[in-house]
């Protein structure tokens, strides 16, 4: 089960649990359905957050129509995230990744023991901010009605353990890029351009017509891969917000 509850009044709807690298921060997300929080609503979230004894909180990406109000309640920007989007129309199939492995890489779906492995590649590729917990997990699993998760392996030396993963998820035409980690000691090796090219590749024949991914703007090999993927940047950005309690 996921940690995150849902607080709600008004046209006002937000989620919300503890941060997944400290218990003692808490994660604040507007609800997708949300067009534009209010000031109210927001401020009525933090005092919700202080009174469950957090003493911070830090928000999810949010749009741009979203910042105005979380601005004016006290938070200020932490980070910028930038947005590519993918036409899906001119698709490479995915090759092997690198050609010392030619058939050695092998991509799956994962059974509930690889869990614990694909929080450790999490952790392994990405720094302690933005770590995965297992409920992250099931949550960027749960974030789209359909969704393709695959994790790579080594097709002759078993003992090598989960490679990469991937997360891909689908709500009717859009695709979404929800998570792609690769080991740092495969970086560079073409792992995460496979498991990628699969991920899109998936979204075209279940009928999507544009894939979204966010990363952070000095994420240069994030932003490589997806530029030499076909990706173009979009022309807005979102913002991940911060305040104390």
């Amino acid at each position: 089960m996921s940690k995150l509850a849902t607080l709600s009044w008004g046209n006002d709807q937000f989620r919300v649990g503890p941060w997944n690298a400290d218990e003692r921060l808490a994660y604040l997300a507007v609800a997708p359905t949300v067009t534009k929080p209010t000031v109210a609503g927001v401020e009525r979230a933090v005092r919700v957050l202080a009174e469950r004894g957090f003493i911070g909180v830090t928000t999810a990406a949010l749009r741009p129509t979203d910042t105005s109000a979380f601005s004016a309640a006290g938070f200020r920007e932490r980070e910028r995230l930038v947005i590519l989007r993918h036409d899906l129309e001119d698709l490479t199939e995915p090759g092997p990744p690198a050609p010392s492995d030619a058939g050695a890489i092998r991509l799956v779906r994962p059974g509930r023991r690889d869990r614990r492995s694909v929080i450790d590649v999490d952790h392994a590729a990405f720094t302690r901010p933005w770590w995965l917990d297992n409920d992250g997990l099931d949550d960027a699993l749960r974030a789209t009605p359909r969704v393709r998760f695959r994790v790579a392996t080594d097709r002759v030396d078993t003992t090598r353990g989960l490679l990469g993963y991937s997360i891909i998820g689908r709500s009717d035409r859009t695709g979404y890029v929800q998570r792609l980690a690769v080991r740092p000691e495969r970086s560079g090796a073409g792992l995460g351009r496979h498991l990628l090219a699969d991920g899109l590749t998936w979204l075209r024949r279940r009928g999507a017509t544009s894939a979204l991914v966010n990363t952070q703007g000095q994420n240069q090999r994030a932003l490589e891969l997806y530029l030499r993927a076909g990706f173009v940047v979009e022309p807005y950005e979102l913002t991940v917000m911060e305040r104390s309690l």
